[in-house]
């Protein structure tokens, strides 16, 4: 799955009741792309930033053949975070 950042889009990133890892991007009151992460297969992040406020996410697991990315996350902007009393939840 290929999902573009956009100026006009946001990104929404939670974990469900179940446990389930949920990224979301919107357009206003849109869902555009919505993707369940394995967060149990990953073993770590790495992440950075660059001189073009993107940031950077790397979500890398293990195989048998060595560490690989199992996913890629280019943000175009800094997160916010939205106090709630519910799981953290992070928005872009």
């Amino acid at each position: 799955m290929l999902i573009f950042d956009h100026d006009e889009y946001h990104w929404y990133m939670f974990i469900d009741k179940n446990g389930a890892h949920v990224v979301q991007l919107v357009r206003g009151k849109l869902l555009v792309a919505e993707m369940v992460v394995l967060g149990g297969d990953i073993v770590y992040v790495f992440a950075q930033s660059n001189a073009h406020d993107e940031h950077v996410f790397d979500c890398m697991v293990e195989t048998p053949g060595g560490t690989e990315i199992a996913y890629h996350f280019v943000l175009a902007h800094a997160f916010e975070s939205e106090g709630s009393d519910e799981a953290p939840r992070l928005t872009h």
